[in-house]
């Protein structure tokens, strides 16, 4: 059954959990992580997380690795195996594994950076390729994230953040949380606070630097970076998502291009918005090869996820894949 990931959450949280959970896609980050999180917190025993929570990693295991960690039993009243990465198993052993029967005391998660034609075995099983949010929803989410550091935010604090953040819920979550400890004392974030705080760089000026990388002028390219990290105080975080969102609309613009549809009709056909988007990038699309510009965006997602485990820095890996490009 596929379900989006907000309602896979909504289920989590009433205590509904399934056997077995295929998460696919390149984005949705943090939703994959809450749902992982809030899992191993309904399943597993308190004081058994280093026994009972399993992780795997696609790029070195084997099909024996996969079932010794389901069949073992759990050391205390329940286990989670999560397998990352999952998209660099080969495909037979995928399929051995994807067509194993869960124990009934184990939750298995499938993370799969792409899409997959394969589909579980196990009855009780959900799969996950749809990790949009309403405005609606977000706003509720910021103003509930909020409320965990004992605060309220205004409606144009709100506004003005998602101005800022596009939406990454890691960066804004982040950035909630500099709020708070930048209000101190205060109930109330306001949107003075926000613009004090949060560091903002217009996606428009991301085209610029996007255009200087693919036209091959690094020199340039490293000046207009470092211009946007130190003159205009932008995070590099924020960077390397405005990067991500435009190499993924690039690959947009560049498949329906490919598929002769008109270019009055991209920015509806590949929910490309504001419009604007699809006017600065086309040109920058009609460039490319359509490979090179998914091989590129991975490029950007693997810089992403490191950064986000601890293992590398983003300044140096965005300098380096501006030199290297």
């Amino acid at each position: 059954m596929r379900k989006k990931a907000i309602d896979v959450l909504k289920e989590i949280k009433k205590g509904e959990v399934h056997r077995l959970y295929l998460l696919t896609g390149e984005n949705g980050d943090y939703l994959k992580k809450q749902i992982i999180q809030n899992i191993a917190s309904l399943k597993i025993t308190k004081g058994f997380e280093s026994f009972d929570y399993i992780i795997i990693t696609g790029n070195n295991t084997s099909t024996n690795e996969v079932y010794d960690a389901l069949k073992s039993p759990p050391y205390g009243n329940g286990k989670v195996v999560v397998i990352r990465n999952a998209e660099k198993i080969k495909k037979r052993d995928f399929k051995k594994i994807i067509e194993t029967k869960i124990p009934e005391d184990t939750v298995l998660i499938i993370l799969f950076g792409g899409t997959t034609t394969q589909s579980p075995l196990e009855k009780d099983s959900i799969i996950v390729d749809d990790y949009s949010i309403t405005s609606a929803m977000l706003k509720k989410w910021i103003r509930d994230k909020v409320k965990v550091y004992g605060k309220k935010i205004e409606n144009e604090a709100v506004s003005a953040l998602l101005e800022r953040l596009d939406g990454d819920l890691f960066i804004i979550s982040s950035e909630i949380k500099k709020l708070a400890l930048f209000t101190e004392e205060r109930k109330v974030i306001s949107k003075k606070d926000v613009e004090i705080v949060v560091r903002y760089i217009p996606e428009i000026k991301v085209f610029h630097l996007v255009d200087l990388i693919v036209s091959n002028k690094k020199s340039e390219a490293l000046k207009t970076f470092n211009k946007f990290t130190k003159d205009e105080n932008a995070s590099p975080e924020q960077i390397l998502s405005l990067l991500l969102r435009s190499f993924m609309h690039l690959a947009t613009i560049k498949e329906l291009l490919l598929t002769n549809t008109r270019v009055s009709e991209i920015a509806q056909k590949g929910d490309i918005h504001p419009s604007f988007v699809v006017k600065k990038l086309l040109p920058i699309a009609k460039s490319l090869n359509l490979n090179d510009i998914i091989e590129k965006f991975h490029t950007l997602r693997d810089i992403d996820v490191k950064s986000k485990k601890g293992e590398i820095e983003i300044p140096l890996a965005l300098k380096l894949f501006i030199e290297n490009y």
